[in-house]
């Protein structure tokens, strides 16, 4: 099986941000086509480019050319006094600075995404891909990185944008509010693991709320750690940790998420079988 899977660096310097072109690919695929389908994927916060291999080749095995972003931020921030403010408890004026780093955070993250899609409808890369022109752009992102894809596509229209358990906490209300501008899908969890400010699934509803044209379905089972290649490495330690509810229906699910998305870019309906598997 054949597939272009490229995996990207991106870093501020000195308040400019740095796309470094420097390409690894996961299968060595020469272009047979200057027009192809892309897709962007964003990864969650705390993850990196390499975490979701397993989803970025079943989705270029379809034909598209996956961009896998690398996004740096702080795990653990530290406010201007040096004072770490991480899991330092709910209280209202940590969440507030909490909120405000991440905020800053995602957009660092919105201008790396719209920076690779300027490049690639400008040909700016042709060093790397000669006359390639994207048929289509379709982002992707699960967690911090679904709430990034979704940011974006406040701001600009691309041909279709997939939230994966979006993490919506760094949205201020202005973005809250805010309309997308394309076709959007969300995908869901149907359960909270656990009970935090920053988790709270009112703010998916709020977003919604604004947001009535997106499509949004929970699906049963769906833990935020999918679609993460450690649901498949280490699924036992994860129901440990609590990662997880189970080890079982592991590829149904991750295969589910693939399909779902896959349909969804190429505007086709999800089956019978698929939406019984919606709570």
């Amino acid at each position: 099986m054949n597939y272009l899977f490229y995996q990207l660096n991106g870093h501020h310097l000195n308040g400019y941000l740095i796309l470094d072109y420097l390409f690894q690919t996961s299968i060595e695929q020469p272009l047979i086509n200057k027009e192809l389908d892309v897709i962007i994927f964003s990864h969650g916060f705390s993850q990196h480019r390499n975490a979701y291999t397993t989803l970025c080749q079943q989705l270029a095995s379809e034909g598209y050319v996956v961009f896998s972003l690398q996004h740096y931020e702080l795990v653990y921030p530290w406010d201007i006094k040096g004072t770490k403010i991480y899991n330092t408890g709910n209280y209202p004026e940590i969440i507030e600075k909490y909120q405000k780093i991440r905020s800053s955070h995602l957009e660092w993250r919105i201008e790396q995404i719209q920076q690779l899609i300027d490049n690639l409808k400008s040909n700016k890369i042709k060093d790397v891909f000669y006359d390639f022109k994207p048929l289509s752009i379709n982002l992707i992102g699960h967690s911090f990185g679904g709430a990034s894809v979704l940011r974006v596509a406040q701001e600009i229209n691309v041909n279709s944008v997939i939230a994966y358990d979006p993490w919506l906490f760094p949205f201020n209300q202005e973005q809250m509010h805010k309309q997308v501008k394309c076709r959007t899908l969300i995908l869901s969890k149907d359960k909270n693991r656990i009970k935090q400010e920053w988790f709270d699934p009112k703010l998916l509803k709020e977003f919604l709320d604004f947001n009535t044209q997106i499509e949004h379905y929970k699906i049963k089972g769906l833990d935020h750690a999918y679609p993460v290649d450690l649901t498949y490495l280490i699924a036992a330690e994860m129901v440990l940790i609590g990662e997880l509810r189970t080890d079982e229906n592991l590829f149904k699910i991750n295969n589910l998420i693939s399909s779902l998305t896959i349909k969804f870019m190429q505007q086709k309906l999800f089956s019978i079988e698929e939406n019984k598997q919606f709570s």
